[in-house]
């Protein structure tokens, strides 16, 4: 019992540290889509003939 405890206080950091890195590198991706997209609207096009 003395070993299980830390092993199952270790694992569960393991997962929580897991899912928030997730959670991180989502919203870095949303931000990056974001900014790729709005910098997009501003760039020339050259299929456009003025």
């Amino acid at each position: 019992m003395d070993r299980i405890i830390p092993i199952v206080i270790l694992v569960f950091l393991v997962i929580v540290g897991h899912v928030l890195k997730r959670i991180e590198l989502s919203s870095l991706i949303k931000r990056r889509n974001f900014t790729l997209e709005y910098r997009n609207k501003f760039r020339f096009h050259p299929t456009i003939t003025l």
